[in-house]
């Protein structure tokens, strides 16, 4: 993403970006999803989101991946792989979508 951390888009706009690049990097996650138990797979992605959620907050690059997850609302990349997963491998209902994002949620806070 090439966007100054001061000044440049608005927050609204950073977010988007960043959600942008977080739906590409999960596109297609039933054909790949077994790479995520691989760390060096698993540590790529998450430079790549740690990177659009320090964007979209503003941060300093010395933050780390965990913080700035929390105070950019961003959900570890790996979290939404399986999540994904799940939903691809269950019955595609809404409350099946809301059970498996309240599962994240819970798996993200442990």
């Amino acid at each position: 993403m090439m966007m100054p951390n001061m000044g440049g888009p608005k927050k609204r706009k950073r977010r988007l970006l960043g959600t942008v690049a977080q739906s590409l990097m999960l596109y297609s996650v039933p054909a790949w999803a077994n790479a995520m138990q691989v760390a060096k797979y698993r540590a790529a992605l998450a430079r790549v989101q740690r990177k659009g959620a320090i964007r979209a907050c503003c941060a300093y690059s010395t933050i780390s991946l965990d913080a700035v997850q929390v105070i950019a609302g961003t959900v570890p990349i790996e979290l939404l792989a399986r999540e994904r997963l799940e939903l691809y491998e269950g019955s595609r209902g809404e409350e099946t979508r809301k059970a498996a994002r309240l599962r994240t949620m819970l798996r993200w806070q442990e």
